[in-house]
């Protein structure tokens, strides 16, 4: 039905009070639904965030104590690790699976293992190398002529790729077991080396000349070594 314009003015004021109330009811429960509907979508938000949240201490768990993923970079370890690498910034970098926890769980340091470390001389640095002495042994750096000993709780590490692309053991000699966190176990990528590590040692560690034996010194706090011809 056509209402004359004049006329629109006044229709609220002559429709039933009980009309303008449920009009305005209508209006509340609308605005209501919508409240509810923002209220759920956002306490659902909510509980997603915490259930996300609440897997980061399982997965900073699997990260220190299980294992993790690692580019390799630098030329350190070659052949074994990064053979085709030139130093480039965009030459090709192997990705390795680092195995915690043979380290972190049951300390098992074994010659011969390639192994991920802090570096002694800037500890923000992760350096990938081969253990290749353990405490009680004794070593001869390259360029040196005298034979100096691996005290207890220290390692000897070295980069394959020898004194050319390697700063090791032979520049900053023992390093600290503590410093090791991971074993390097596999090559996930290029495809074309996808396998296991190889466990080796250079061919001077293989047959030591002389072994040490340590026995503490009372009263001075450090280790005296001796040595023994085998």
């Amino acid at each position: 039905m056509h209402v004359p314009s004049h006329l629109r003015a006044f229709i609220p004021t002559i429709l039933p009070p009980h009309t303008h109330r449920h009009n305005h009811l209508l209006v509340m429960a609308a605005a209501g639904t919508s409240s509810s509907s923002s209220a759920f979508a956002t306490s659902g938000g909510w509980r997603r965030f915490v259930s996300t949240l609440s897997l980061l201490p399982v997965a900073i768990t699997v990260n220190e104590m299980v294992g993790s993923f690692m580019f390799v970079d630098g030329r350190s370890m070659q052949p074994t690790l990064n053979p085709t690498n030139k130093g480039g910034p965009n030459d090709s970098r192997d990705l390795v699976l680092v195995a915690k926890w043979p380290i972190k769980v049951w300390r098992q340091y074994r010659k011969g293992d390639v192994v991920v470390l802090r570096s002694p001389v800037y500890p923000d640095t992760k350096v990938i190398k081969r253990l290749t002495g353990t405490e009680r042994e004794w070593r001869t750096r390259r360029l040196g002529l005298r034979q100096e000993p691996i005290p207890e709780g220290f390692c000897w590490v070295t980069g394959d790729g020898g004194a050319l692309y390697s700063e090791d053991s032979e520049m900053y000699g023992p390093i600290p077991l503590a410093l090791i966190e991971g074993r390097v176990s596999y090559v996930l990528w290029p495809p074309s080396r996808m396998g296991p590590v190889p466990k080796r040692l250079p061919e001077a560690t293989r047959q030591p000349r002389q072994r040490a034996a340590a026995r503490n010194v009372r009263g001075e706090g450090d280790v005296q070594y001796e040595r023994k011809q085998e």
